[in-house]
């Protein structure tokens, strides 16, 4: 059944317990997960989208994390050459 099909993406930190993960539908809800809520919010958190399309508009800024650390660590390893 649908109302039972979650979709869930998370940034790597998760593993550390320290991100948050983004889940579709609502798992607190009537009708949804009792038990998702609760594991992720035990992994860092969790932000319930109520829509697909609001959690692909969110999913975009985590899309850019990879290039936002990359450039962070570029400019470490910049600073500590020059240092």
């Amino acid at each position: 059944p649908t109302n039972r099909v979650f979709k869930m993406i998370c940034l790597p930190p998760i593993s550390n317990r320290e991100g948050c993960a983004l889940l579709t539908p609502l798992a607190s809800c009537e009708n949804g997960h009792p038990y998702l809520k609760k594991m992720f919010d035990a992994l860092g958190g969790v932000v319930e989208c109520p829509t697909n399309e609001i959690m692909s508009s969110m999913m975009v800024p985590t899309g850019l994390m990879g290039t936002m650390y990359g450039i962070m660590k570029n400019n470490r390893d910049w600073l500590i050459n020059k240092g």
